[in-house]
């Protein structure tokens, strides 16, 4: 596992001293404070921390839905703070991919609609991107499912389709937010492996948000978050005495 960071130029993401807090009961209860960090091209690194640690909120400012008190949330080299609410959107639904732990596959559309629905969003629905849709069904082994609805397939093949989703407008970054935790041990670890294979091969980067001590370990680096902080997990060398 890596512990040296990225160079700015080549980082697709990259957060400098961002801090967010929020008013509870008249207090102010800091939930970020000072985290930094960079992820390369092709970069996947697993984010751990208990719940409450901040991490649905880090996701929320790396993806744009929220914005920091302070400091640089930067994808792709743009700065998400300086954008419009608008902006943030569009930027968002062109340059990032999501899965999520319940799949949030829409069940009035087939497998396929499902797919190409950030493809239609975008307003690219040229013989190409749909070349590249089905090309990608069937990479995830669901090609003879495009005409199912989602309540006809197994969680597991609900999440195959989800991980498809997230990479067919071919984004910069993928956020996966516990993509294994509506799943069993086994399904789980295959969609770890697919997802794992699919953005390595696409050189995108991806920021795994999960709670498991094995899930994370297949990243390239692992970020511990707690107490505001988050601090890159080091490898203990080889030989070393514990």
């Amino acid at each position: 596992m890596t512990t040296s960071q990225p160079d700015t130029d080549s980082s697709v993401l990259e957060l400098r001293d961002v801090r967010r807090s929020f008013r509870e009961a008249g207090r102010t209860r800091s939930v970020l404070d000072g985290v930094s960090f960079r992820l390369a091209g092709g970069e996947f690194a697993a984010l751990l921390g208990p719940s409450g640690s901040g991490k649905s909120t880090l996701l929320n400012l790396i993806s744009g839905i929220d914005v920091p008190d302070a400091g640089e949330v930067r994808v792709a080299g743009t700065d998400l703070h300086r954008l419009s609410e608008r902006d943030r959107t569009l930027f968002r639904r062109d340059r990032i991919g999501f899965v999520f732990q319940f799949f949030n596959l829409l069940p009035t559309l087939t497998v396929e609609e499902n797919l190409l629905l950030p493809l239609e969003l975008a307003g690219r629905t040229t013989e190409a991107d749909r070349g590249r849709a089905r090309h990608l069904l069937e990479q995830v082994g669901l090609g003879d499912r495009a005409a199912a609805w989602p309540d006809r397939l197994s969680g597991g093949e609900q999440q195959r389709i989800a991980v498809a989703r997230a990479l067919v407008h071919q984004p910069e970054l993928v956020l996966a937010d516990e993509p294994t935790g509506n799943l069993d041990q086994l399904t789980g670890a295959g969609i770890l492996e697919l997802l794992e294979s699919m953005v390595a091969a696409s050189g995108t980067t991806l920021l795994m948000v999960t709670h498991s001590e094995s899930a994370a370990g297949r990243a390239d680096r692992i970020l511990d978050i707690r107490e505001g902080k988050v601090l890159e997990r080091v490898a203990r060398a080889s030989g070393t005495p514990g």
